[in-house]
């Protein structure tokens, strides 16, 4: 089984730990606060029932949406042990499962990959060829000039209008020169 497999399974495994505990904490509480609570219960089920999917899949917004749940269930017990004063093994439990859970969400999260920006040098590599295919040269098929496959300008050119050539010789015959070829 793969780490990231792991860790869905020991995730899955917490929040069932989780949601027991809530509902048995939950239904030691009566009237208002019952009502209030039974339904963040639902909310939380169902956020973390539709984040599994896209955290079986290692993606970021399955295992974001999933650390979101744990820390609301952390603050949901906060706010109980607030109001009812009451703390007991299952609740202890329960917050010990949600930080822990929290915890290998967080963990999950991959960092965001920054695209470079244009004007940004790029530093070359060795293991990156000289030659351009499918040619050293590019026009586009509604322009007039031809330009070096490195040009600025080429690269501007969209790819279903590019025109490209071998030599310098075979662009000369339908194109001129652009100033890049100076």
């Amino acid at each position: 089984m793969g780490g990231w497999k792991l860790s869905f399974f020991f995730t899955d495994v917490l929040l069932l730990v989780v949601f027991i505990g809530l509902s048995r904490t939950i239904f030691k509480l009566s009237g208002f606060g019952f009502i209030v609570e039974l339904l963040a219960l639902f909310a939380f089920l169902g956020i973390a029932f539709l984040s599994l999917i896209p955290a079986y899949e290692d993606a970021n917004s399955g295992w974001g949406f999933l650390s979101l749940v744990f820390f609301f269930v952390l603050v949901d017990l906060f706010l109980i042990w607030l109001r009812t004063n009451l703390f007991t093994k299952t609740q202890l439990l329960t917050a010990f499962a949600a930080s822990l859970g929290l915890f290998i969400a967080i963990v999950k999260l991959k960092p965001k990959r920054h695209e470079s920006t244009e004007g940004e040098d790029k530093p070359v590599s060795p293991s990156v060829k000289t030659e351009f295919y499918p040619g050293k040269y590019v026009a586009s098929s509604t322009g007039t000039v031809f330009h070096k496959a490195t040009c600025e300008w080429a690269k501007k050119i969209q790819k279903k209008k590019q025109v490209w050539f071998g030599t310098e010789e075979e662009a000369k015959k339908s194109y001129k020169p652009h100033s890049c070829l100076n």
